[in-house]
């Protein structure tokens, strides 16, 4: 394999690209195991398979006809917001063949949290509190962010800045209930803006 090479990119929520380049013309092989999975030797990647005959998440060859060729294989149907390991080997058009492949680690991003429908809402629990009520369809935290007429900007806070500047946030255990936080302390006969940004587990 040539310096640098392989590597992933493109990285989605359940695909990613995997890049080689040989120093020579030849052929590239790979698999595509769960993270931490037991090393392969060249001969079961070329196979198809990982170490003892495992069946991989996925598998494929690239044939780079000739020196510093850069080819890209795009890998589907890998699970969001998990992690993997890609072995590569490589054989030349004489059949030789890395005497054990490369391995190169990859984390795919996850789809981000949204609140469900009729959430968040805001209400007044007397006249100096208000709750601030929040379901998702994932566990996550919503943070908001409180600012009265007088101190708003009038531009929308981005869903950064929310969490920056949080007032506070409610913690989402799960999708299944309603879950909320009360914010003490305001002013009464006060107009109020409410921002809130959404987060799970994987940021």
């Amino acid at each position: 394999l040539s310096s640098l090479f392989p590597r992933v990119i493109n990285i989605g929520q359940s695909s990613f690209d995997l890049s080689v380049a040989l120093n020579e013309q030849g052929t590239c092989y790979y698999v595509v195991l769960a993270s931490g999975a037991t090393a392969p030797s060249s001969a079961e990647v070329v196979a198809g398979t990982g170490a003892g005959g495992a069946s991989p998440v996925a598998k494929g060859s690239i044939l780079l006809a000739y020196a510093g060729e850069e080819q890209n294989a795009p890998v589907y149907n890998v699970a969001s917001e998990s992690s993997y390991d890609v072995f590569v080997t490589a054989a030349d058009w004489m059949g030789n063949t890395m005497s054990a492949p490369t391995r190169v680690s990859v984390t795919l991003t996850g789809s981000p949290p949204v609140f469900l429908a009729g959430y968040p809402k805001v209400s007044a629990v007397d006249a100096f509190t208000l709750r601030m009520e929040a379901k998702a369809n994932e566990a996550a935290t919503a943070y908001y962010l409180i600012q009265s007429s007088g101190t708003f900007s009038g531009t929308i806070p981005a869903p950064s800045a929310v969490k920056s500047l949080a007032t506070g946030s409610v913690a989402i255990a799960n999708s299944s209930a309603v879950f909320y936080s009360d914010k003490a302390g305001l002013n009464s006969l006060t107009a109020y803006y409410v921002w809130f940004a959404l987060e799970d587990s994987a940021g």
